[in-house]
């Protein structure tokens, strides 16, 4: 099944902490999503909390990618690169960018669209939790 959901993420951008690039952005709740898969297109929100078991989890790791792609990731949960601050309006990722990771091409590329502009939503990547679910679809 190839789903690929899309987030408008607000706030996306590029920091600088700890002298390393560092992503943040912000999935809305309750905000429509554009859900594709294989060719049938659907919205659908989420609901605050569907991500805690996902997030929360000491055992489970998340990771950010380029492109759905696990071989080309940008920062996990495991590694101490990605962290996340849930409130009831939104999840708020940031995303360290690992030392030296900034060469690898895809990280220079995903930089450059960041800060061009040229990339205005995200695909989570996170399993929601049952209670989470919540989606009008």
């Amino acid at each position: 099944m190839n789903i690929a959901p899309i987030w408008p993420v607000s706030g996306l951008e590029i920091r600088s902490q700890d002298k390393r690039p560092t992503i943040v952005g912000r999935f809305p709740y309750k905000a429509l999503a554009t859900i594709a898969d294989r060719g049938t297109v659907r919205k659908e929100s989420i609901e605050p909390g569907a991500f805690n078991f996902s997030i929360n989890a000491p055992d489970r790791d998340v990771h950010l990618l380029v492109g759905h792609s696990y071989d080309k990731p940008i920062a996990s949960k495991e590694a101490g690169t990605l962290e996340f601050n849930d409130t009831e309006e939104f999840l708020e990722f940031i995303a360290q960018i690992p030392l030296g990771a900034e060469r690898a091409t895809h990280i220079t590329d995903l930089l450059i669209m960041l800060g061009a502009g040229l990339i205005r939503g995200v695909e989570s990547g996170l399993p929601r939790s049952a209670q989470g679910r919540g989606a009008g679809r």
